[in-house]
């Protein structure tokens, strides 16, 4: 197993810097992102998919805070990013051929009590 950590460093750590990356940049850009709408307040077109509230409620923080959007595709991330970084092991264990190995390895209770109700 700390082979398996250690064969995975460079992923994990990149995924972690990309993931705390795309965490801080979110501040910043809030504010880019609303004068940029700003700027196109007076588009017919985009006041049919944008209304003016909406403008002032990406405005504030509150907004972000108590919508259920950052909590619900957290939960969808993560299983993501589980897979991601999972799927290496498995490919490496189908390269080598020993995913069977894997696969038909039995508990310590099924081959006793098999041997154990073979013998009676």
């Amino acid at each position: 197993m700390k082979k398996e950590f250690y064969d995975m460093r460079v992923r994990v750590i990149g995924i972690t810097i990309t993931v705390l990356i795309l965490f801080f940049v979110l501040a910043p850009f809030q504010k880019f992102t609303v004068s940029m709408l700003e700027g196109y307040s007076g588009n017919p077109q985009l006041e049919k998919f944008l209304p003016g509230s909406m403008l002032n409620r990406l405005k504030e923080w509150s907004f972000y805070i108590n919508s259920q959007w950052y909590g619900k595709n957290f939960g969808q991330i993560i299983p993501i990013i589980g897979i991601i970084m999972a799927f290496p092991l498995f490919s490496r264990e189908t390269e080598n051929g020993t995913l069977a190995f894997l696969l038909v390895r039995r508990n310590r209770k099924l081959v006793f009590m098999d041997k154990f109700l073979t013998g009676l």
